[in-house]
């Protein structure tokens, strides 16, 4: 059985190729690309760079990729602010879970253990189900996507601030470098949407 990792693969190279292609487009000029494209060279090219990354990004340990997806140094993960999350939920009484598990929902607990009291007493219980493992899934797929533009996206910006030039590119352009923080931006407001969702689904799957 595949874990869900390995079913964001596919996708995973997508999220992680857009960026680059789009700087090689505006580095190449569009016209040039679409004859690259014809020619099936750019299209080898981005695969090529995309599994790189892809590999690259894989090595970055868990807990910084959740560093930088919630922006956060300490208790980063959306466990941690379960209390605040779900109140923001219209499909779940406040009361009536807070009455249930009162050590995660109470104000007086400890960020750093509310994450494990929530894996513990809630996520394990329902992370089979349908829509806490897509949440999962997808929360899995941006924060990795996010990993991976971030790497691309310092090294273009290094590449711009030294003026360095790429046989064939030339110097990194800045609209090239906008789009990507623009794409960046995307990616982990989207892995911290994911993440908070599966935290109230599991919840909600857990009333």
């Amino acid at each position: 059985m595949k874990s869900l990792k390995d079913e964001n693969k596919l996708q995973l190279s997508i999220l992680i190729g857009t960026p680059i292609l789009i700087t090689l487009a505006i580095q190449l000029g569009y016209q040039k690309v679409i004859d690259i494209l014809n020619a099936g060279k750019l299209i080898g090219l981005t695969l090529i760079a995309t599994t790189i990354l892809t590999m690259v990004a894989n090595l970055i340990p868990q807990a910084i990729k959740h560093k930088l997806v919630f922006l956060r140094i300490r208790d980063e993960l959306p466990g941690c602010r379960c209390h605040v999350i779900c109140k923001k939920d219209n499909r779940l009484d406040f009361n009536a879970i807070n009455a249930k598990w009162p050590s995660i929902f109470s104000d007086s607990t400890p960020k750093s253990k509310r994450n494990s009291l929530w894996y513990h007493e809630i996520y394990r219980k329902v992370r089979d189900r349908p829509q806490v493992e897509s949440s999962h899934k997808n929360f899995l797929l941006y924060r990795d996507a996010t990993s991976g533009m971030l790497i691309i996206f310092i090294a273009s910006l290094a590449c711009y601030w030294s003026n360095y030039k790429f046989p064939l590119l030339g110097s990194i352009e800045l609209p090239a470098l906008f789009i990507q923080a623009i794409i960046l931006i995307i990616a982990i407001v989207s892995a911290q949407n994911s993440g908070n969702r599966m935290v109230v689904n599991a919840i909600v799957e857990s009333v």
